[in-house]
Formats: C-alpha cells, sequence, structure tokens
C-alpha cells in the first residue's frame, strides 16, 4: 500500500515507466505463457488475483502538454482537463475523446503538465496529509491558469475534487483557492449539458445499456447528464438495466482486499447487464 499509494501515484513518470513494462508483459506473449503455467498458483497471497485484475493498457498513453487545444470555431469556454494518474494508461482513448468532444463544444482545453494525481485513493485508505499534498499541487497547477471550469472523465476523481473544500476547510492557506477550486470541478456529461452541447452527427446503431458508477450516481449525484448525451447520438438504443445504481464491486482497491465480496457484488451486476441483452455497457 505505501509504495502503490505514495510511491508511484504522485509520479506520472514512475506510472508510465511501469506501465511500459506491463505493456510488454502483455503484448509480447509473456503473460499468456505465465498465465497458462502453474508459476501464479505457487506465488504467495494475493499475486495470482492481482494479475487477473491489471487492466489492459492503451496503444498509445495520453500525456498532459504545454499547448493549447483550440476550439473548432469560436471559443466560449476556457477549460482544463485533468489527466490523472491510471485513466492516460489505461484508458487513453477516453482522454484524447473527452479533449475532441470539448473543442467541439466551444472550449479551449488545456491538460497542463506538472499535474498529479487527484488524491482519491490515499483519501480512501486513511492517508489523508498525503491526499492533501496531491490537492495543493494540483490546486496551484490549475487556479494559474484561471479557467472557466476544472474537467474530469473519471468519476472517482471528480467526486473528490469536489470535496477538496472540505480537505482543507480548516487550513487558512488553502480554504479560499480549495473552496474555488471544488466549485469548478465538473464531470464532462454534467459541463455538457449544461453548456448545452452540440448534438453528435454520426450514428451508433447499438442497444447500449448505462452503468451508474457509485461515484457518479451516490457521491456526486449525477444520472441525468450520461443518459442526455447517449440518448442524443442518433441509432443508439438505450436500455434501463436493473438496479443499475448498485455497485460493482470494484471500490477502489476493495476487489483486491475482499475479493469474494467483491466478486459476489459484480456477478448480480453481470446478471443484470446480460438481461438487458445490450450490446454495449457505458459508465462514466
Amino acid at each position: 500500500r505505501f509504495l502503490f499509494l505514495r510511491g508511484l501515484l504522485p509520479y506520472p513518470k514512475r506510472l508510465k515507466s511501469l506501465a511500459w513494462i506491463l505493456r510488454v508483459y502483455q503484448k509480447s506473449g509473456i503473460q499468456t505463457l505465465i498465465t497458462r503455467s502453474l508459476i501464479l498458483k505457487l506465488l504467495p497471497g494475493n499475486i495470482r488475483k492481482i494479475e487477473s485484475l491489471q487492466p489492459r493498457l492503451s496503444d498509445r498513453f495520453f500525456v498532459p502538454s504545454t499547448k493549447i487545444f483550440s476550439a473548432y470555431g469560436r471559443a466560449t469556454q476556457r477549460v482544463i482537463l485533468l489527466s490523472g494518474c491510471v485513466m492516460p494508461l489505461t484508458h487513453a482513448p477516453t482522454m484524447y475523446s473527452a479533449v475532441n468532444v470539448l473543442r467541439h463544444n466551444g472550449c479551449d482545453v488545456l491538460v497542463p503538465t506538472g499535474q498529479t494525481c487527484c488524491g482519491a485513493l490515499n483519501l480512501h485508505s486513511g492517508d489523508i496529509n498525503y491526499a492533501r499534498s496531491m490537492a495543493r499541487h494540483n490546486i496551484n497547477i490549475f487556479l494559474r491558469f484561471d479557467p472557466d471550469a476544472i474537467i474530469t472523465a473519471s468519476a472517482g476523481c471528480g467526486s473528490t475534487m469536489k470535496e477538496y473544500d472540505e480537505l482543507f476547510r480548516d487550513d487558512p492557506d488553502y480554504k479560499e483557492k480549495a473552496e474555488k477550486f471544488s466549485t469548478l470541478t465538473k464531470d464532462i456529461t454534467e459541463f455538457l449539458v449544461d453548456l448545452p452541447f452540440s448534438p453528435p452527427k454520426g450514428e451508433i446503431r447499438k442497444r447500449v445499456t448505462y452503468q451508474d458508477s457509485c461515484h457518479m450516481s451516490h457521491a456526486q449525484r449525477i444520472t441525468e447528464a450520461p443518459r442526455k448525451l447517449l440518448k442524443a447520438v442518433p441509432g443508439l438504443d438505450l436500455i434501463e438495466m436493473e438496479n443499475s445504481t448498485q455497485c460493482c464491486g470494484a471500490a477502489g482497491i476493495y476487489s483486491l482486499t475482499q475479493s469474494e465480496m467483491s466478486g459476489q457484488i459484480l456477478e448480480t451486476k453481470m446478471d443484470w447487464i446480460a438481461a438487458t441483452g445490450a450490446d454495449t455497457v457505458a459508465t462514466a
């Protein structure tokens, strides 16, 4: 826990170096050989479980930049996008698409270099002081650009950043800065719906069901905005699943620390997803 929360998450370059190693491991055939052998069964602890849960890494990583990604057409907003820690490595296409969609909706987009993890996992694990140090770092960098909004494409990051004001309520040096930061923070779905957004022109002819992530529906209280965006896509058939707001079982590192219960929760959710007959599961 110490190595991951303090030795990796706050340092994007270290995370990226580890990601390169994992990508070689996944794509070279080494992973296939190891999983088919008995090696993992012989290793102690949760190693086998951790190996099975590692995310598939993107072919191209998303990286912060010193450039401004200018709006297509007249700019009406100047926004900052959180790059964060894991998303640029595991969901790089999502991050590039977020920049593109914002530009199509009249936004000049900045993804500042020097930013770090939002501190969510440290906060969830009780490492509050270290979470504050990461939050201070991002507050200093982001507010320097005086943005109209701070955008997140990760529900867990967004819910934590919206609570920076609570994190610094007794800190005279950062109380006002944190309050401003929290007020400016918006999930990309709520931000687009509030603009209002420019509807997509391309068709996606698929049956889609929407999975409400816990941090989105319970922490941020955002449920309608993602659905409005999905319904605006021509050809897309949105099918509601039963109990869409129930946890998927991940909950940060819960899937590792309580793997049996996590698996049971996930299995129930997967049954509800299967019942919809959807081609795609969308989440935020």
